[in-house]
């Protein structure tokens, strides 16, 4: 095994296997299914940003707008601009290109790969940069490619990930962006490959850039780099107390220089936060939950801790990254006790394991449920590092036990060899379920309901349809206009207007009642499927009460199938 892992043709050959599933896995069935309720909402605005230059909610016939605050309806909105403010826009702009791309064709599939295909490639970006900016910790052409396949394997085989790089959402972008700012903070504070007023400017627009992506990482790295700088800085205080090599004034300079960017990243989000209403928002969402759920606000945040602990021991590498700190541990301690504690690389793992610990406790504070989404940026870090701590314990071991290196070496890979595989046996459905989705793309309640209407109307432009789930999906799609919906943020003007077609996604508890009193002002006729009428078209989560589904869920019950009502007229039915 050692051999093996030291031949460089090999490396190589693995990592080109790896690299080439990797993007067979991300382009494969790129277009189905049609968009679900996040990605079209996204693109709507994207599709807004072409036409008003931002996303503006009310375009006078539909209203793009997702955020559920009944008691405060309309609180996310800018009351000069009509522009949302309920997330962050950088999504926006750049679902705009997708947009763009899909005004070239017609046919509803590629359509939805051409608005994917942005998403999907800064993911990959994000992805490749992220071990890129590795990869100056190693010092070898071998090191560099273990590092490579190592975290390319685990990239590979994370469905999670996969499921959310796909997306028409923020989490490619985060990822992305992200990787930029460890490239820059990487190369400046263990490198110096840059000067002081280039690393200040840089790390400043990159941290209010990730603001506008999603803005709870932006504080989390400030937070993250600010706290291994602060323990640096104490660090080298003590050293110099001990060995009066540095002046202080110099110590004190580089931690200002360090920390600035911070600081002036800082400053500049305070006016977004403002004028997004970040804390009016959050501060509703509570008020919401706690109506909802007793002492909410008192155990929210222990519940979200767990959940995050319980998705990286059940669906991610917990384990390993566990086993892998305590042998790391005893090693850098004996490295320590024998004066031999140096190295760029173990300093990175400290600073990744700071900005793993900082994220989990910071993110745990949303004031809902917490989707793997929030903390989906997490899963490569997480991969970076394992490959990183394992190779300071390759390096580690020959130092401290010279005599008995072969055989540690050989037992330490062993015993990671079997927690990997013990930590993959869970997710093996959800890797029989890829496979399944790769091999025949999955098709949702949308995928029966949008092409039919587009095949049984001239002019689905002109439609009216009511519908409490999914919204945006037709007002894309369809360019219908689009009542009701899952806000009901104009429910007393869309219940004057009589649909043309009623949509009543069952698997939501959104009151019937619009939907009733509009049977008994007109007669309908009812088309069903035979797909399932599952809540979502599809999500990419795989720890929710309704997870991602890998095939497409037929049914015969015509209780459970999804199922349209046609206005008669305009429609006659065959």
């Amino acid at each position: 095994m050692i051999k093996i892992w030291s031949n460089t043709r090999l490396l190589w050959g693995l990592l080109i296997l790896v690299g080439g599933l990797f993007l067979f896995n991300m382009f494969r069935h790129l277009s189905y299914p049609l968009l679900w309720n996040d990605e079209a909402e996204t693109v709507m605005h994207g599709k807004r940003v072409l036409e008003y230059g931002y996303p503006k909610v009310f375009d006078g016939k539909n209203y793009v707008y997702p955020i559920y605050l009944p008691n405060q309806q309309g609180l996310a909105i800018d009351s000069t601009t009509n522009a949302y403010l309920g997330n962050a826009w950088a999504m926006f702009y750049w679902a705009s290109i997708g947009v763009g791309l899909a005004e070239q064709t017609d046919d509803l599939y590629t359509k939805t790969l051409l608005l994917r295909l942005p998403f999907a490639i800064i993911g990959i970006l994000g992805i490749f940069l992220l071990a890129w900016t590795m990869l100056p910790f190693f010092n070898t052409v071998t090191g560099r490619l273990r590092f490579m396949v190592l975290f390319m394997t685990m990239v590979l085989i994370s469905v999670p990930l996969f499921l959310h790089l796909r997306e028409v959402r923020y989490y490619s972008l985060v990822i992305f962006f992200g990787a930029l700012i460890l490239v820059v903070y990487t190369r400046y504070r263990f490198f110096k490959r840059m000067k002081d007023w280039q690393y200040a400017l840089l790390l400043t627009l990159l941290l209010w850039l990730m603001f506008h992506v999603f803005n709870p990482v932006s504080f989390i790295l400030m937070a993250a780099i600010g706290v291994f700088e602060g323990l640096t800085f104490i660090n080298r205080l003590v050293l110099s107390a001990k060995t009066n090599m540095s002046p202080k004034g110099v110590m004190v300079r580089k931690f200002v220089v360090s920390v600035l960017p911070l600081v002036l990243a800082f400053g500049l989000t305070i006016p977004l936060l403002i004028w997004f209403k970040s804390f009016a928002v959050s501060e509703a969402t509570f008020e919401l939950y706690e109506r909802e759920i007793d002492n909410f606000r008192k155990v929210y945040y222990w519940d979200h801790l767990q959940t995050l602990i319980v998705f990286f021991f059940k669906n991610d590498f917990g384990w390993i990254v566990l086993a892998l700190k305590i042998m790391l541990g005893i090693v850098v301690y004996r490295q320590w006790k024998q004066g031999q504690l140096s190295g760029h690389p173990l300093r990175l793992s400290v600073f990744l394991s700071i900005l793993l610990v900082v994220y989990s406790l910071i993110i745990c504070t949303v004031p809902h449920y917490l989707y793997t989404r929030y903390f989906i940026w997490l899963l490569p870090l997480t991969y970076a590092m394992i490959a990183i701590d394992s190779y300071l314990l390759w390096q580690g071991i020959p130092r401290i036990f010279p005599e008995k290196a072969r055989l540690y070496r050989r037992v330490m890979a062993g015993g990671l060899l079997l927690i990997f595989i013990a930590s993959c046996l869970p997710k093996l459905p959800h890797f029989q379920g890829r496979l399944q989705e790769i091999a025949t793309p999955f098709k949702g309640p949308l995928d029966e309901l949008i092409p039919f209407i587009r095949e049984n109307f001239d002019r689905p432009e002109d439609l009216v349809i009511a519908t409490n789930y999914e919204e945006c999906a037709y007002m894309y799609y369809l360019e219908s206009k689009v009542t009701l919906g899952f806000i009901l943020i104009n429910v007393k003007e869309d219940l004057t207007i009589q649909p043309d077609i009623m949509v009543y996604r069952k698997g939501w508890d959104h009151p019937p009642k619009p939907f009733r009193d509009f049977l008994q002002k007109a007669r309908y006729t009812r088309v069903s499927f035979p797909v399932k009428d599952y809540r979502f078209n599809n999500i990419p989560e795989i720890n929710f009460v309704t997870p991602h589904l890998y095939r497409t869920v037929f049914t015969d019950d015509e209780q459970f199938k999804v199922d349209i009502l046609l206005k008669v007229p305009p429609y006659q039915p065959e």
